[in-house]
């Protein structure tokens, strides 16, 4: 983001910023870009009470999706606990298609800040505190009361750190 909050995009893509960028004093910490040629009339911005979120819904012929970015402050769950209360919120919302045949999905994504035997390399112990291990179980409750499953099957790395480079995944 430059000092004005923005960030740059080819011409190709639509920077679609947290709902509340700009209305808060709180740095955007997430952006999600849209295919420019993608019809207004296929998606729309979903309101998300948090800086650190862009949440939109796709929808076509096929159903409905919803992808949540997210970023996980490392020091605070209060980004989880804000999915889970949009999602109880919005359940109805979020799985309503609006079509005959369609399905409704919805995908959270980003970095989540917090590791995980159930997803890391469980030889990986320098990543388990107890208080990061108790952060992931607050997420991984979190998903389950929402209904969501991992959609990468566990300890596919998909980060290599650029200081130690050590694998690991983020979420």
């Amino acid at each position: 983001m430059d000092p004005q909050g923005f960030t740059l995009a080819a011409r190709d893509w639509i920077p679609i910023y947290p709902s509340i960028h700009r209305k808060t004093e709180k740095t955007s910490r997430a952006v999600t870009f849209i295919r420019a040629d993608l019809s207004s009339d296929a998606w729309k911005q979903l309101d998300f009470p948090s800086a650190d979120v862009t949440a939109i819904q796709l929808k076509g012929d096929w159903g409905i999706l919803n992808i949540v970015n997210v970023y996980n402050d490392c020091e605070s769950d209060e980004t989880v606990r804000l999915l889970s209360e949009f999602h109880h919120a919005n359940q109805a919302k979020l799985e309503r298609t609006g079509t005959g045949n369609g399905t409704a999905h919805t995908l959270w994504l980003g970095d989540f800040n917090r590791h995980h035997p159930y997803w890391d390399d469980p030889n990986d112990t320098r990543l388990f505190t107890s208080e990061a291990t108790r952060a992931a179980e607050r997420l991984i409750k979190a998903v389950a009361e929402a209904g969501l499953d991992l959609a990468l099957p566990s300890r596919i790395p998909t980060h290599r750190h650029n200081a130690t480079k050590k694998w690991s995944r983020l979420l």
